[in-house]
């Protein structure tokens, strides 16, 4: 019986007729660079992942084969990741960054801490973590991810809240109940339609739903940015639904603008809102779908809205706003953002 590993030595036992004996293999390095595993205190981190291979030394010390690169794995941390110069024996110190995280403090709608509410993050991982007896929590951020956006997601007692996540910002989330939603699929002569209706939740499986024949439906809703769709005119929207109610309607009635906004490739760009110049809201007040506030996803479009002047708000994941000036007048208008 033989066991051999790349970079290893190998060791051959000699057959042993006992499917029940239990054998240990020791192999040695070869040819090897040994190095530190540190955290930013400059403390020693354990455990960690080297080429499959897990180390939980207290002075955080590794002896590895010799490698071209190196590729560092530890809980909460960065992935640290370097190339190695040929014949290197002595990496020295590897200091590793920890991942940002998203902390804050889960609200009752009375203002008390909820202690042992869920708490999560969208498009982050299924990692999900429980308030404390202050209701505080902290989850981190996968370096992935960074920049954003993504949101905490706070669940308790079937009460729900969320958040933008920004940086260095701490989060409160106040618990609340369903938000109504009072949606209308409208066809292109302005009338009612039934129609199915498609919705759907941080890219989440779909919930489907059919409006009646004067194209009404209502629906009960958890907090979040949702994905309204019907097959009527292939009509798609997003919609913050937030608060005790909401209004949705579907469809691109006579007399309204289409708007597409035209936006760089930048990752950077957490959400851009459409607000209508009559609304009386400054820009740091743009949060949610109060004041006929308009979310432009990532189709950057936003169909079937009054004609109008409209301020146009871009949410950075640095938490930085830009803001512009447009007037829809026509049926199809576009408005441009350059950083």
């Amino acid at each position: 019986m033989r066991a051999e590993k790349e970079g290893y030595g190998s060791q051959t036992l000699a057959d042993i007729d006992c499917p029940t004996a239990k054998l240990q293999f020791r192999l040695k390095v070869l040819e090897s660079m040994t190095g530190r595993v540190l955290g930013p205190d400059r403390t020693p981190i354990k455990p960690y992942v080297i080429d499959d291979v897990q180390f939980d030394r207290e002075d955080g010390l590794f002896e590895i084969p010799l490698a071209a690169e190196v590729k560092v794995v530890a809980s909460d941390h960065k992935v640290f990741h370097r190339a190695v110069p040929p014949n290197t024996r002595e990496l020295g110190e590897l200091v590793l960054e920890r991942l940002p995280t998203a902390s804050g403090v889960v609200l009752d709608s009375d203002g008390q801490p909820a202690v042992g509410a869920r708490v999560t993050l969208t498009r982050a991982s299924a990692d999900v973590v429980l308030t404390n007896e202050k209701g505080e929590f902290s989850l981190s951020i996968p370096f992935e991810l960074d920049p954003m956006p993504l949101e905490a997601v706070a669940e308790f007692r079937s009460r729900s809240a969320r958040e933008l996540v920004r940086d260095g910002k701490r989060l409160e989330l106040r618990l609340h109940g369903p938000t109504k939603v009072f949606g209308k699929v409208v066809g292109p002569d302005g009338l009612g339609r039934s129609a199915m209706v498609s919705l759907s939740l941080d890219e989440g499986m779909p919930t489907r739903l059919e409006s009646a024949p004067d194209g009404t439906f209502s629906v009960e809703l958890a907090e979040g940015l949702y994905r309204f769709t019907t097959r009527l005119n292939r009509y798609e929207t997003l919609v913050h639904v937030k608060g005790e109610s909401v209004e949705v309607i579907l469809g691109t009635p006579p007399g309204s603008c289409n708007v597409t906004v035209d936006l760089p490739q930048a990752s950077s760009i957490a959400d851009v809102r459409l607000v209508p110049a009559s609304a009386p809201l400054a820009p740091e007040e743009v949060n949610d779908t109060a004041g006929g506030v308009i979310v432009i996803g990532s189709s950057k479009r936003a169909e079937g809205i009054p004609c109008g002047g409209y301020m146009f708000v871009v949410s950075l994941g640095s938490g930085e706003r830009k803001i512009g000036w447009f007037q829809a007048a026509d049926r199809e208008s576009r408005v441009g953002y350059t950083p």
